[in-house]
């Protein structure tokens, strides 16, 4: 059988004990700016936790937008396929720009 993976990295990931040790993710969300819903008097922003006074979203906070008082995204920081974290709406669009957040 072929030989995958590193055997340095597999046995850094066992602790002294014989116990796995979890690795640490050091991927993050950048700071995502959310001025652009709020020039619609009708858009509510929701997260679990207030934006700070510079209106900016970081992780693990997470959001929905309402229009209206209708569902229109959920904003949440995901772990991508490729090891990488990014913002995305609820099915699974990537969220680039402060303009991809609006009713």
């Amino acid at each position: 059988m072929e030989k995958t993976g590193s055997s340095e990295l597999s046995a850094g990931m066992i602790g002294e004990d014989g116990t796995i040790i979890e690795p640490e993710c050091t991927s993050a969300c950048q700071p995502l700016l959310l001025t652009e819903y709020a020039k619609d008097d009708w858009a509510d922003l929701i997260c679990d936790e207030p934006l700070p006074e510079d209106d900016t979203l970081r992780p693990p906070n997470s959001c929905i937008l309402l229009c209206d008082n209708h569902l229109k995204m959920s904003i949440d920081c995901v772990l991508t396929g490729e090891g990488e974290r990014e913002w995305q709406k609820g099915d699974g669009t990537p969220i680039e720009e402060d303009e991809d957040v609006k009713c």
